[in-house]
């Protein structure tokens, strides 16, 4: 009965099937703990509640179930009693007596009788008019008629009725049924009423301990739980040194000391795998450095020179800017490692690599090409300005020149000697010439210059050209620095050819040289010096190509000519006699007549023939005068007066750099071109200054050491 009346009313509500979708929703709505928690509280009690009033439901329906038994059986302990035959049931008495049952107990519907007619039944008396005479049917009694309790509900004209039937009798025989018809609206009443207080009492009562219950587990549980969580999200961020500092020795207790001591294993793992990364990208570093420096000079290596090089000439493609290389290689660096041992020749090959660095920007990139060649990458520089870098990294190695720690200078083969040598009277070790402190030698480069894109057209013929340049400059006496613009114009020139596949020209041109020097210790390495400054002069009043290679050579053969003077006059310390100084004068057509023999001799003949000729045509041999003496020789005029006054001769001391352009000044336009001169005196210091080479030095070091015995 309760369960129905529970069905009817959730189906009769209109909103069901709402509620059914708000639940479903719900259910998979993701909540948090703490709502999960709260949710699972609220349906809990809800069950508890529905399970407590659909029992509290059940009770009360029992118990007025009872009461409607007892008051239907003591109305038929009355009729049972008193109406003992079928005809005592139809008497006027019994039909009174139902209408007082009735008036006593407000909850009777209607009372009925059933009297057996023709294998049926009759109501014979009841409380409402309407019913009587009502037939029923055996089958439908038959409960009743065997003595069993019956309890039917119905609804009639929309009222809920319960029925309840007994059987009456005669002797042992049923005479009837009495059927009585109790009103429920009181009992549904009493039952909503009950279930209400109920609810009101549950909602209370449950609120307050379900709040109490909620929190003490938030105190004891949810509250640790999310501080947990603060911390972990802490540390996932890289926060390794949060920690809960939660301090209980229960479940959750534990939980929080585990996660700090994973917090402090986290952390040291942490500082481990810094350091060991810190070590490990130090090393990557140091692999990766090894991998492109060249380990003695720490310069690039030539792999990475090329990759460099070809990186540098995309840029320059798409940024359209000029790229310059050089070329470098140390002079004579065989003899160094065979004099000096390899430690010096490693010595030379650092200090070299220091000059490089040094000497050029952070943008730009030096590398050991290989042995003892250097490259070098001017970025975005042109032709003219590679030139003067080269030019000041020539100057710098070969003014600095390499000094040479004791214990190597010691195992020199000089050092050697010294030590050989008995009678030494040195006064102390330190000072010694048997154990010299240190060794001093001099190192010079070759270099050459090339350009993108105008001397080649990728990173392999730019290295080329460079390199060509390079060794045009070591075939014109070394210490130099040529551009592959002048190796292209020497190679356009008639007669270039035979220069570039004779290699013994050039060391027919400095064998002369040297020979003409050797003559006289006095104008010692004369003649490659005038070609050094020759050539110097040259470029700072705009001449490049080929014309600079002629104006070297004229500067190295202009004295050629003085192989046929006599010794007696060229080494005399007084003043020349005239006939004295008519065979001086025949040297610049003795010269011509060996230079002759030499290829491209139309281009230097000229220039040596004509160098001592003066400004004002009171020169010699030809008398020339102005521009009509070749613009070369007029060149060699100047750097070789101005030599001749700064060096020893045998009829006076030299003069400084000083007096020595006063004097030149003070020609202008006499004795010199005006123009050169002014081009001259512009010239730096630096750039005409050339020192000893090896072989000097060593003749020095060695000469020193026996004027130490």
């Amino acid at each position: 009965m309760v369960n129905t009346t529970l069905s009817r009313v959730w189906t009769d509500t209109k909103t069901a099937s709402a509620w059914r979708r708000i639940f479903r929703r719900f259910r998979v709505r993701r909540l948090g703990l703490r709502g999960e928690i709260m949710a699972l509280f609220v349906i809990s009690g809800l069950v508890i509640l529905s399970i407590t009033a659909l029992i509290t439901a059940q009770s009360l329906a029992e118990d007025m179930r009872r009461q409607y038994t007892n008051a239907a059986r003591a109305i038929w302990q009355v009729f049972d009693a008193t109406y003992l035959t079928e005809a005592d049931l139809r008497g006027p008495l019994v039909q009174e007596q139902l209408l007082r049952f009735q008036s006593g107990n407000p909850d009777i519907h209607e009372i009925r009788i059933y009297a057996p007619v023709d294998q049926r039944f009759q109501v014979v008396a009841s409380t409402n008019n309407r019913s009587m005479g009502m037939l029923a049917e055996v089958d439908d009694l038959q409960p009743i008629l065997r003595d069993l309790p019956t309890w039917h509900e119905a609804s009639i004209m929309g009222e809920a009725i319960a029925e309840l039937g007994a059987p009456l009798h005669e002797g042992s025989r049923p005479s009837g049924v009495l059927e009585v018809h109790f009103r429920l609206a009181a009992r549904d009443a009493l039952i909503r009423q009950q279930l209400f207080t109920l609810l009101i009492m549950a909602v209370a009562g449950g609120s307050l301990l379900l709040a109490a219950m909620y929190w003490e587990l938030d105190r004891l549980v949810l509250k640790p739980l999310s501080y947990l969580q603060h911390h972990t999200a802490a540390i996932a961020s890289g926060n390794l040194i949060s920690r809960t500092n939660i301090r209980r020795k229960d479940e959750v207790g534990q939980l929080a000391l585990s996660f700090d001591r994973m917090a402090t294993a986290l952390e040291e793992r942490q500082r481990e795998n810094t350091l060991l990364q810190g070590e490990l990208r130090s090393r990557y570093e140091e692999a990766e450095q090894r991998a492109v420096l060249d380990p003695l000079t720490n310069l690039y290596n030539h792999r990475h020179f090329y990759e460099r090089l070809s990186q540098e000439i995309a840029r320059s493609q798409r940024f359209n800017q000029p790229l310059a290389l050089l070329f470098c290689d140390i002079d004579h660096f065989k003899a160094v490692n065979d004099d000096y041992g390899h430690q010096a020749g490693d010595q030379v090959l650092r200090t070299v690599a220091g000059v490089l660095t040094d000497s050029i920007r952070n943008i730009d990139i030096a590398a050991r090409y290989g042995g003892e060649e250097f490259t070098v990458i001017l970025v975005n520089t042109t032709e003219q300005d590679a030139f003067r870098v080269a030019e000041r990294i020539r100057s710098r190695v070969a003014v600095l020149g390499v000094r040479l720690p004791a214990e190597l200078a010691a195992e020199t083969r000089y050092g050697r000697t010294a030590r050989s040598d008995d009678g030494c009277s040195c006064k102390s070790t330190a000072d010694c010439c048997h154990h010299p402190t240190e060794a001093a030698m001099t190192a010079t480069l070759s270099i050459g210059v090339a350009c993108y894109p105008g001397d080649a057209a990728s990173s392999t013929e730019l290295v080329h050209s460079a390199d060509s340049a390079m060794y045009h400059a070591k075939r014109l006496g070394r210490n130099q620095v040529h551009t592959y613009q002048e190796v292209k114009d020497l190679l356009a020139e008639e007669n270039s050819m035979l220069w570039n596949r004779d290699a013994n020209y050039f060391d027919a041109v400095q064998s002369l040289a040297a020979a003409v020097d050797a003559r006289d210790s006095y104008t010692h390495r004369h003649s490659s010096t005038v070609s050094h400054y020759a050539v110097t002069l040259a470029r700072a009043v705009g001449a490049s190509g080929a014309s600079l290679t002629h104006i070297q050579i004229a500067g190295l053969l202009h004295d050629v000519g003085k192989i046929g003077v006599p010794d007696q006059i060229l080494g005399k310390s007084g003043d020349l006699t005239e006939i004295e100084w008519q065979k001086m004068r025949e040297h610049p057509m003795l010269g011509k007549g060996i230079v002759e023999h030499l290829s491209a001799h139309e281009q230097i003949v000229p220039l040596i023939v004509h160098h001592h000729e003066r400004w004002d045509g009171a020169g010699y041999p030809g008398g020339l005068r102005g521009e009509d003496i070749p613009w070369g020789a007029r060149i060699i005029s100047v750097v070789d007066a101005y030599h001749a006054m700064t060096s020893d001769r045998p009829y006076r001391k030299a003069l400084s750099r000083a007096e020595a352009l006063i004097v030149i000044e003070q020609e202008a336009g006499k004795q010199f071109d005006p123009q050169i001169v002014d081009a001259f005196l512009r010239v730096p210091e630096e750039a005409l200054l050339v020192l000893t080479d090896l072989e000097d030095r060593k003749e020095d070091h060695h000469g020193s050491a026996t004027a130490n015995r």
